[in-house]
């Protein structure tokens, strides 16, 4: 186990939360139509790295600016083509409600993109870190697709199978 005070963990952890953020980031790039006439919702969007590459209109939503996702969401009436959300789904406690709540935010042929860790991401910060605090939940393939009120239209596992992208679309 690495001691998170020693400067090794932190260069390793910043090096491999850049690598890992530029990595989510351009697969869902690949993913969208991106350009200015589409409207795109990243939620949890942490230091905006998404936001800035985008040609679409997008808001990034995360707490470290002092809006919390499900606040958000609950003043929100505008409607997007995207709602994204990268790595950050699986650290809220409902995240059922609020993947209904984007549900609505939706507009009509409108997707949610997701990248989420697998649970072996999980063991495997345990065993390097001593903990896995950070994520409330992890959300592997069967949890998406038990949800009766969106589809998955795509699925991939990327990141050597350490990451998983999900695009969802509502179910008619």
């Amino acid at each position: 186990m690495i001691n998170k005070e020693s400067w090794r963990y932190n260069m390793m952890y910043r090096l491999i939360t850049t690598i890992t953020k530029r990595w989510r980031a351009r697969v869902v790039l690949n993913e969208i139509d991106n350009n200015s006439s589409n409207r795109l919702l990243d939620l949890g969007c942490g230091d905006g790295y998404l936001v800035r590459h985008v040609e679409a209109f997008c808001i990034g939503i995360d707490k470290c600016y002092g809006t919390t996702i499900e606040g958000h969401l609950a003043m929100d009436t505008s409607r997007y083509d995207y709602i994204t959300f990268l790595a950050s789904l699986e650290h809220l406690e409902e995240p059922t409600a609020i993947l209904l709540q984007c549900l609505s935010r939706l507009k009509p042929n409108g997707k949610i993109i997701i990248t989420t860790p697998v649970f072996k991401v999980g063991k495997i910060q345990k065993v390097l870190l001593g903990n896995d605090d950070a994520h409330k939940n992890y959300l592997e393939r069967n949890y998406f697709e038990k949800l009766d009120f969106l589809r998955i239209i795509k699925y991939k596992k990327f990141m050597f199978g350490c990451n998983q992208l999900i695009i969802l679309e509502a179910r008619e």
